[in-house]
């Protein structure tokens, strides 16, 4: 350096210069980077997996509630979200590991991998960003509680170790760019499952029973507030896997609003069998005095497929073929159907057929101008009940009738 100095004196005072603004990008750039990587270096985040009631034994069959407790040590660094969707999709933001590997599965792991090659292949829209409530983790433990059931499903006794691995803990400094979240893993957890106890179940089937019916008057009365254990009764009737929660549950989708509050749809799909949910679906199917709604058409499309062994179709070409078969079945049993059923019935044959033609004239100008011959039996039904279709369905079957150069039907 002495000789490069030596050599270039000319140069000498700009190389101070540009050296003295190196340093200062340099010292900047360390301090930015120091304070904007601390909380990662430390990696101070911590999970800890128990179980809600510090029971550690559990009959198969029986709900198991799990807490995550996150804590962070360097308080305001790190956020995780509050939100949980059901049933989670892939890549789930907790992952659980569990040994041995045998004796249980993931209840909806073929919906959830059926769901994610559907939304990434491009056949099926990926659903838009979900923004969640963020927790800012601190020393307070921050408590995340899931049912362990719908994660896990352990299908004979044993003892069996668990570890939750989650990545959806992201460092605050990170929130305005790309999130870069940690993988944090928690401890182990280890848990004794008990053979099944058919008196047991069968006493917490009249209980739900009863639970289930005071439920409905809730949700018919619009009550804002009532008995958290009547939410229990639908999460202990998921988790049972037997025969006779699964026809309670088939059975409730007389009562939309109740299946739905209950999330018994999730609860039909991670049934352990599908084929049991089918013939229970099919029976209330041509049952004249039962409504096949969109919802039960859905999920008999869902079970069907899965009875089938066809999971790895569930929302592509396979679930389209099964849709049009339903469709035509449905038709064939719109005659048999009585009262408010049999307007239901219509109502979601409709739906299904005409979906198309929902939105406002000149959304469906690229639909196939000639009806087929399913389309034109539907119109037949719909116009000779038109007036008691839902407001909804006669505007579809109205908008229906236009694009093909018919007259409206008015009620």
């Amino acid at each position: 350096m002495l000789l490069f100095f030596d050599l270039d004196r000319v140069n000498i005072s700009s190389v101070k210069k540009h050296v003295k603004i190196d340093s200062a990008y340099l010292a900047a750039l360390v301090c930015f980077l120091f304070v904007f990587c601390l909380p990662a270096l430390g990696q101070t985040v911590s999970l800890e997996l128990r179980t809600k009631t510090g029971r550690a034994e559990f009959h198969v069959g029986e709900v198991i509630l799990v807490d995550l407790l996150f804590i962070s040590d360097t308080p305001n660094a790190y956020e995780r979200n509050r939100g949980i969707s059901f049933p989670e999709s892939y890549p789930m933001p907790d992952t659980f590991l569990v040994e041995p590997r045998e004796g249980w599965v993931d209840p909806l792991g073929d919906y959830r991998k059926a769901l994610f090659r559907a939304e990434h292949s491009g056949h099926f829209p990926m659903a838009g960003s979900m923004f969640f409530a963020k927790h800012v983790l601190g020393l307070e433990p921050y408590v995340l509680s899931l049912i362990l059931n719908d994660y896990v499903r352990f299908s004979r006794p044993g003892r069996y170790v668990l570890q939750v691995e989650d990545t959806a803990v992201i460092p605050i400094s990170r929130r305005l760019g790309v999130p870069e979240h940690l993988a944090v893993t928690s401890n182990r957890l280890e848990l004794v499952i008990l053979p099944d106890d058919s008196g047991w179940q069968q006493n917490k089937l009249r209980e739900t029973l009863e639970t289930l019916a005071q439920l409905q008057e809730v949700i018919d009365s619009h009550a804002r507030s009532y008995s958290a254990s009547l939410n229990d009764s639908c999460v202990r009737l998921r988790a049972m896997g037997i025969s006779a929660a699964g026809t309670i549950m088939v059975d409730s989708l007389r009562h939309e609003d109740l299946f739905s509050y209950c999330s018994f749809q999730p609860g039909i799909l991670e049934f352990p069998d599908p084929r049991f949910i089918l013939v229970r679906l099919r029976k209330r199917f041509n049952d004249p005095d039962f409504p096949v709604t969109y919802t039960f058409f859905n999920t008999m499309a869902m079970i069907s497929l899965l009875a089938e062994g066809h999971a790895d179709q569930l929302f592509g070409s396979g679930q389209e073929k099964i849709d049009r078969r339903l469709e035509q079945q449905l038709l064939s049993v719109v005659s048999l159907k009585r009262g408010e059923a049999k307007t239901g019935t219509i109502n979601t044959l409709v739906q299904m057929c005409f979906a198309a033609y929902g939105g406002d004239m000149g959304e469906f100008t690229n639909v196939p101008k000639e009806p087929s011959p399913l389309n034109t039996q539907v119109l037949q039904v719909a116009t000779a009940n038109f007036e008691q279709l839902s407001p909804g369905v006669q505007k579809i079957v109205n908008n229906y009738r236009k694009a093909h150069g018919l007259e409206t039907t008015r009620p």
